[in-house]
């Protein structure tokens, strides 16, 4: 059975299970293969600084050390904030339930998309009544983490009259320094005789 979110849309929730639309899956993709002359697929290898030592597929991962050049165990790490006050961890969608606000489809043009999810109802009777909220093109927002992260994405969610979409990624901020059309500069050209140009430089 597929994990369900709980959402809430003023004093009503609903519960809804959300299913990434992977875009290899839309539109397929392409991958590369590469053989000896037998016919036998390569297997990928990464060359060492030494420029002699080969290591296979898998054989290095990235560690994490100090000043020191001893390993730090990840798990003793802090995570803070550009002014260094510790970053508050951000609870995955299904640990607790998603808040939709009000927003506009100016808001959603915004959105620098990077993942879109369709939701999925185990009861019809909910689809039905969530139905009922996205009335006139209506949009909501809310923060969306997938996993409990410290950084929450800007995620939207509308109806598009049979299904249900959440699109995630970043909100851009345009900032105008003003509101006002500044006067174009112009330059005013000034003639140059034949007399003072010296054709000898060219």
């Amino acid at each position: 059975m597929a994990r369900l979110v709980k959402f809430n849309i003023g004093t009503e929730s609903f519960d809804a299970a959300i299913n990434k639309l992977d875009r290899d899956k839309v539109y397929g993709w392409i991958e590369t293969v590469a053989t000896d002359s037998a016919g036998n697929t390569c297997l990928t290898a990464s060359l060492l600084n030494d420029g002699r030592t080969m290591v296979g597929s898998g054989g290095i991962a990235q560690k994490t050390l100090d000043s020191n050049k001893v390993e730090v165990d990840k798990s003793t790490l802090v995570a803070k904030l550009p002014d260094m006050s510790l970053a508050v961890l951000q609870p995955s969608i299904y640990e607790q339930p998603v808040n939709l606000i009000a927003a506009s489809i100016e808001d959603l043009l915004d959105l620098d998309v990077t993942a879109v999810y369709e939701l999925t109802f185990d009861d019809l009777e909910i689809k039905s009544k969530m139905q009922s909220k996205f009335l006139d093109n209506a949009v909501y927002s809310f923060p969306f983490n997938y996993r409990s992260d410290y950084e929450a994405a800007d995620a939207f969610m509308l109806f598009n009259g049979a299904v249900f979409f959440i699109l995630t990624g970043n909100k851009n901020q345009f900032n105008f320094l003003t509101n006002e059309i500044s006067e174009p500069i112009v330059i005013e050209e000034t003639e140059v005789s034949e007399e003072e140009l010296d054709f000898g430089m060219l």
